[in-house]
């Protein structure tokens, strides 16, 4: 068989070697031979055009083939029982995929809302989840939380050590006997930083408070006008309603540090007030 003569290289294997399909050819006849050109039944001439059908009829397959008549290029009509439903490859791999997925689907049991607690067989996947989650986190907390409490242990360390680095101001604003004594008894003590000062430096009690809350001082011991007269005044008259509850003030912001204020310098400080007032009692009523 012979073909017509092409303007460019022949990208068509010979038909004896292609594999064979549903179709059936025959051959056109041309100018100078009536059976040069190979066709489909019902085709146009072979020229431009080449079409693979597979076997199972599931896919086309393309090939732009530069022949020498001149005309435009044409796709083969195919002839067989399954012409009608040839699709594009892509899409009967999707449909294929959808399908495969409805499968799943319809295998899987299917759970009512509201119908199962916690420890339900149907639940099972799903509290293996919440144990992971959970699980994990736990872990994570406790390795953090003992990381961490070395921290904490090493700032607390020896604290008692430096309680005298907690400054207290010692305010008197009696000026009388008792103003007198309590102070000189303050600053004999160690285990607390006292520092006498002036009255004028804070002449109202709001001044005096915002200077703790803004850390002038751990602490203020104010003791308070009036004190030293108003005990003699209540000795001399017999005065038993009298009370002393009012005579020295103690200012301290406990949110600076809940652990120096309650741990140090409350207790420091009641226990130096109360054995200086017992001792001034002691030594007044002899004298």
């Amino acid at each position: 068989m012979t073909s017509p003569p092409h303007s460019e290289t022949d990208l068509v294997p010979p038909l004896s070697t292609r594999a064979p399909s549903p179709t059936t050819l025959r051959r056109l006849p041309t100018a100078g031979d009536a059976s040069a050109a190979p066709t489909l039944d019902g085709a146009a001439p072979l020229h431009r055009a080449v079409t693979a059908v597979s076997e199972r009829g599931v896919g086309i397959t393309s090939l732009d083939v530069r022949g020498g008549f001149g005309r435009q290029p044409s796709r083969f009509n195919v002839e067989g029982a399954n012409a009608a439903n040839l699709v594009p490859a892509a899409e009967a791999a999707a449909e294929a995929e959808a399908a495969a997925d409805v499968g799943a689907a319809a295998q899987k049991p299917r759970l009512d809302k509201y119908s199962y607690h916690f420890f339900s067989p149907e639940m099972k996947m799903f509290r293996g989840i919440v144990f992971k989650i959970l699980g994990v986190t736990v872990v994570i907390t406790i390795l953090v939380m003992w990381a961490c409490l070395p921290l904490y242990w090493g700032s607390s360390w020896k604290s008692g050590v430096y309680t005298d680095r907690l400054t207290v101001r010692v305010i008197d604003n009696d000026g009388g006997a008792v103003g007198s004594y309590v102070s000189s008894a303050l600053l004999a003590q160690t285990n607390l930083k006292y520092f006498v000062t002036s009255p004028t430096e804070f002449p109202t009690t709001a001044a005096l408070e915002d200077d703790i809350v803004n850390e002038g001082a751990w602490a203020a011991v104010v003791v308070n006008a009036e004190t030293t007269a108003g005990l003699a005044a209540a000795r001399a008259t017999g005065d038993a309603a009298w009370r002393a509850n009012g005579s020295i003030s103690v200012y301290y912001s406990q949110a600076r540090s809940e652990t120096a204020i309650n741990s140090y310098l409350v207790p420091y400080l009641e226990t130096a007030l109360a054995s200086i007032t017992a001792a001034y009692n002691a030594q007044s009523v002899t004298a």
